[in-house]
């Protein structure tokens, strides 16, 4: 990838400071036969919805059916996913782990329907957020806990909002997410540990994403102050320092994007965008920190007037 890295400096701390960089992707979009590692994304394909692997250029289906959030293992050997039992011919909802092909090895057993899948390094908790069984105006993030083989309540949302994206990070001590209410007016971030204290609102903003220190979150803003006006145009992405309380302003969004998450090495950014006037949607990548082309990993698949969209994506650059 023709992708240049540029360093940023390091301001005081105390109150936030802000960096400017006003870095673009410029050029066409390249096909990304020379990304390294592989992914494994959800895409809905007409009538149809299914679970998919790309490596080396190549895409293969793995899943049929409604299974959410795909992410791997630590080993690049395994998958887990989201499974809604009425959809998957299964009487419980629950958390999938299955090798690459797809070959079922383990389900774990949940009782809300298991989205937005993350996991901390050397697979020790696995997070992810749902409605909750007894009142689905309330949305709550669970941890399941491995090595305990325990699902444990880490936030439960006020009735009528929504928990759109969480992500546990790589350590395992905290879970960033996203929550608004259920008309859209305003999209915050929240920080919380996952033994469910030290809640903190941090800022309006949207598809947090952790760096690999479990120190930064990368997101997406247009008005930080939370409370304040909605998310109405593209905005910023911006680096955060949980620690020191460190506000970077990177550089503009040109598109609209979903699903924001950075790379294991922390050196690129990969997420989903509208392509084709909003009847598809694609994987792409691009860096973190510097000027280059904006790398387009999946091709669109066409289906009857539209474009597959692909959704939920997890990449996997090897061990």
């Amino acid at each position: 990838m023709n992708i240049v890295l540029r360093k940023s400096s390091i301001l005081a701390t105390g109150t936030i400071f802000i960096t400017l960089f006003l870095i673009g992707c410029s050029g066409k979009p390249s096909f990304g036969q020379d990304i390294n590692g592989k992914f494994v994304y959800s895409s809905i394909r007409g009538e149809k919805t299914g679970t998919y692997v790309w490596e080396d250029g190549k895409e293969k289906p793995i899943l049929m059916g409604r299974y959410s959030s795909p992410i791997w293992l630590s080993s690049g050997s395994k998958i887990a996913c989201g499974v809604e039992g009425r959809f998957a011919k299964r009487n419980d909802n629950g958390i999938l782990i299955t090798d690459e092909k797809g070959s079922e090895l383990e389900f774990i057993k949940t009782d809300s329907v298991p989205l937005n899948l993350s996991i901390s390094k050397n697979d020790l908790k696995i997070a992810y957020s749902g409605h909750a069984k007894e009142d689905i105006s309330v949305t709550k993030i669970m941890v399941f806990d491995i090595s305990k083989r325990m699902n444990i309540k880490v936030f439960e949302s006020p009735k009528k909002s929504y928990i759109t994206q969480a992500s546990i990070s790589p350590d395992g001590g905290k879970v960033i997410f996203e929550m608004s209410p259920q008309n859209g007016e305003k999209i915050e971030l929240y920080l919380i540990d996952t033994d469910g204290s030290n809640l903190k609102l941090l800022f309006a903003g949207k598809t947090p994403a952790w760096l690999p220190d479990s120190k930064h979150i990368i997101f997406l803003s247009n008005k930080i102050e939370p409370h304040k006006e909605s998310l109405v145009d593209l905005g910023y992405f911006y680096k955060y320092n949980i620690e020191t309380g460190e506000l970077i302003k990177l550089r503009p969004c040109t598109r609209w994007i979903d699903y924001l998450r950075v790379s294991q090495d922390g050196k690129y950014i990969y997420y989903t965008t509208l392509a084709f006037g909003g009847t598809g949607k694609m994987v792409y990548v691009s860096a973190l920190d510097g000027e280059g082309k904006e790398v387009q990993v999946t091709k669109p698949v066409l289906n009857g007037r539209n474009y597959s969209q692909d959704y939920n994506p997890d990449w996997f650059q090897g061990s």
